[in-house]
């Protein structure tokens, strides 16, 4: 099993360029462009933590949601 991280972020330049940084350190990065689809994510696989890094994702309504189905710590930089 891979060491995951889930991202949560529109910004896909930016994205790429912290997976870099991330597989630097063995930590394979996923990118999802919104809440719902980062829910899909969490559903299918384990990650180390999920990271909501976009002031335009709209978490707040999902939150809830993404909580109760993973024990993955959750960091939202805002």
């Amino acid at each position: 099993m891979s060491l995951k991280y889930l991202a949560v972020d529109s910004d896909i330049e930016l994205a790429e360029s912290e997976a870099v940084g991330w597989a630097k350190r063995g930590i394979v990065m996923n990118r999802v462009d919104n809440m719902t689809d980062g829910i899909k994510m969490l559903m299918t696989d384990e990650y180390l933590y999920v990271g909501i890094n976009d002031d335009a994702v709209d978490f707040m309504p999902l939150l809830r949601t993404m909580r109760s189905i993973t024990s993955t710590p959750i960091l939202i930089a805002k």
